[in-house]
This record gives structure tokens, C-alpha cells and sequence, in this order.
């Protein structure tokens, strides 16, 4: 049987699927209504308990996180509205901004899902007033003061886009630092914090000896893995040369990192493996690099990948390629060759006049892949 809260939580959710697109939100000329009756529910609802496992999920789901939902989705569309009619929306969000201040002042260890919105929500108040946003970051991360609340927050900035002048302003808070340092329940919005700081690294906005960058290597090999993840998954993304660098350095940092730990992470040897992509040429540079990383690509299922990449960069250095792979090899013998990559890659050493090289490598794989065979007898025959 409906409740009252079910209603209210369905009106809340029809007024913010009805202004989040111009195209078919209701008229402009009814948007004071509709904020009338976001100010009332805002007013009523009751506060819920807290969540801090998923911030988001639980607020995407109370009655009082459909109302704040609906409430940036409507001053969203009353300033769009307000751009194209007068060229700015400074009048229109005054008119807003009391609630906004209003639902803010009740972020004193409770009223958690406005604050994990408004951090969800973040790049739109940049957009909603800049200003506003500038002179609230702290009562919207209230690390130190209500850390239920800024726990909230950054469950809530988890699924936030990662801008470079918002990073700038949470950084200059100190924010990202307090939420390494917090314990966070919120597996999802660690990892995130950690992108957010991976992403300033790349804009230049951070260096490998900044203190929140030293945290994260300070934190243990699951952070770390973390950035390797994410340099692998932006390298398609046009990188700089100088970005492309940075990787390297990060690579570099890595490998220095796990030598004076002592110990070597296997998986995380593995995950450095794939930022092969971003080594352009084999030399005294990126040759350690890989040296050190090849006997472990299995750990990660990089075995196919690594053979592409000593394919692609051969022609650069091909005894070190030789040397790479049969490093490679000597660590675990592949039980498939997708599409014949390893063995024309083989064929290629044995034509660059790498045949000793070329018979090794096919010596070591022979019994595990018994396709190799045929070529091992090619080799050594004509050897």
C-alpha cells in the first residue's frame, strides 16, 4: 500500500526527471511551483540514518536524497533557462541560493545525503556559482568538524568528473589529503581519491614528491596499483609527450618504491606491465623498465599483450627485445599463441640474424605450445 513518503519520494523523482532535459522538462513559466514544492518536501522529509559502506546508493534511495536530486536538477534548469533568456543566471540562482544555504547548515553530522550529492553534484555548482562553491568547500567537506558528514561527501565526489579546476579547489583545501588519511568505509570512493590524485599527476598539478602522492605510495601496494590501472586505462587518450613522461617517471618511482620496500608484488610488477604502450623505443631508459616487469606479465594474463609490444618496438633494439622475451619466457611458458604473435615474432629475431636467439626462445615454449615444434626443427636445421 503507498505511503505518504513513497509520494513524496515519486513526486520529487517526476519534478527531477522533469528539469534535468530542456528538451522535455515542463515549462519555464511553472519553474516557481515546482521550486515551491522542492522547498516543501526539503522542509519535511525526515533525516535518515547513516550510510557510509555506499554514500551514494543510499542516498540516491531516501526520500530526502530524491528531494535534494530534485532540487539541484531544478536550479540547474532555471539557470539554463535564465542563459538563454538574459545572458546570465546570477538573478535566477540568488533566488535559489537560501535553500542551498539552508540544507547546508543542517550538514552537522547529519541531513549525510545533501552532502553526498552536493560533492556528486560538484561541477555543477561550479557551474550554479562559482563563488558560492569557493566560500563552501569546507562546509561541504567538513573533514575535521563532522567527519561523518565529509565521509559522505566523498562517497559522493566518487562519482563526480574529474575537472582540473575542481581538483585545484578541493586540493587547496586539503581535501583529497584528509580523505587518504580517513578511514574510509567506502572502498569505491578511496579508489577514487586516488584517480582524482593520478589524473593532478598528469596535469602537472602534483609531483612524485609531493606529500599526497608520497601518501599514496605511503598507503601500500593496493593504492599504487590503483595509478598503474589508471595510466593504463587514459593511454589511448592523446597524452602529451610530456604526460607520456610522467608515466614513465611513475614507472621509474615504482620500480625504486618496490626496491627499497624490499619485496616485489608480483601483481603489481604485472600491472606496471601494461603501460608498455607508452615506450616508444628500446634504450638505456625503458629497457629496465621492462626488464624488470616481463618475468611477471603472467600474473596478469600480459603475456599476449607483452608479445605485441616486443613486436611493435623490435625493430628498435632487436637483440634487446630478444633479451626481453626470452626473460619473459624463462618466467612462464604461454599455453597459447592467440593468432601466431609469439611465433612471428620468433620468425622476425631468426631474420634479423637473431637465429641463436630465435632457437632458444622456441626451445623454451616447444612443449607447452606444440605448434613451436616445426619451427624449433626449422631453426636449428638451417642454424
Amino acid at each position: 500500500m503507498p505511503t505518504r513518503a513513497w509520494m513524496r519520494s515519486l513526486i520529487a523523482s517526476f519534478l527531477e526527471n522533469a528539469t534535468r532535459d530542456d528538451e522535455t522538462a515542463y515549462p519555464a513559466e511553472l519553474l516557481p511551483q515546482g521550486w515551491a514544492i522542492i522547498t516543501t518536501m526539503l522542509a519535511r522529509t525526515e533525516p535518515s540514518d547513516l550510510s557510509l559502506s555506499d554514500p551514494m546508493m543510499h542516498a540516491l534511495n531516501t526520500e530526502k536524497g530524491h528531494a535534494v536530486g530534485a532540487m539541484y536538477n531544478h536550479a540547474l534548469r532555471a539557470c539554463r533557462v535564465a542563459d538563454q533568456t538574459t545572458k546570465s543566471h546570477s538573478a535566477a540562482w540568488e533566488s535559489l541560493k537560501c535553500a542551498f544555504d539552508d540544507e547546508l547548515a543542517k550538514c552537522r553530522d547529519g541531513n549525510f545525503e545533501f552532502s553526498t550529492l552536493s560533492a556528486s553534484y560538484i561541477a555543477n555548482l561550479h557551474y550554479l556559482s562559482r563563488d558560492w562553491l569557493t566560500a563552501n568547500v569546507a562546509k561541504i567537506f567538513p573533514a575535521r568538524e563532522y567527519p561523518n558528514n565529509f565521509k559522505a561527501a566523498v562517497g559522493g565526489l566518487a562519482y563526480a568528473g574529474p575537472s582540473r579546476p575542481i581538483y585545484q579547489l578541493l586540493a587547496a583545501h586539503n581535501e583529497f589529503a584528509e580523505a587518504l588519511a580517513a578511514r574510509l568505509e567506502d572502498k569505491n570512493g578511496r579508489e577514487r581519491v586516488v584517480e582524482w590524485v593520478g589524473l593532478a599527476y598528469l596535469w602537472n598539478d602534483e609531483q612524485l614528491d609531493s606529500s599526497i602522492v608520497r601518501a599514496i605510495f605511503a598507503a601500500g601496494v593496493e593504492e599504487i596499483e590503483i595509478l598503474a590501472e589508471l595510466f593504463w586505462r587514459v593511454r589511448r587518450d592523446e597524452l602529451t609527450d610530456v604526460q607520456i613522461d610522467r608515466v614513465l617517471a611513475f614507472w621509474e618511482r615504482c620500480l625504486a618504491w618496490s626496491k627499497e620496500r624490499g619485496t616485489i608484488s608480483e601483481h603489481l610488477m604485472a600491472r606496471l606491465s601494461r603501460l608498455s604502450p607508452y615506450i616508444k623505443k628500446l634504450d638505456d631508459r625503458t629497457m629496465p623498465l621492462l626488464m624488470a616487469v616481463v618475468p611477471h606479465v603472467h600474473a596478469d594474463y600480459g603475456s599476449d599483450q607483452m608479445v605485441e609490444e616486443l613486436t611493435r618496438l623490435v625493430d628498435t633494439d632487436p637483440p634487446g627485445a630478444a633479451s626481453l622475451l626470452e626473460k619473459m619466457l624463462d618466467s612462464s611458458a604461454p599455453t597459447f599463441d592467440l593468432d601466431d604473435k609469439l611465433k612471428k615474432l620468433i620468425e622476425k629475431l631468426a631474420r634479423l640474424g637473431l637465429r641463436a636467439e630465435a632457437i632458444r626462445c622456441t626451445e623454451k615454449v616447444r612443449r607447452t605450445l606444440p605448434g613451436m615444434l616445426d619451427l624449433y626443427k626449422k631453426l636449428v636445421a638451417s642454424s
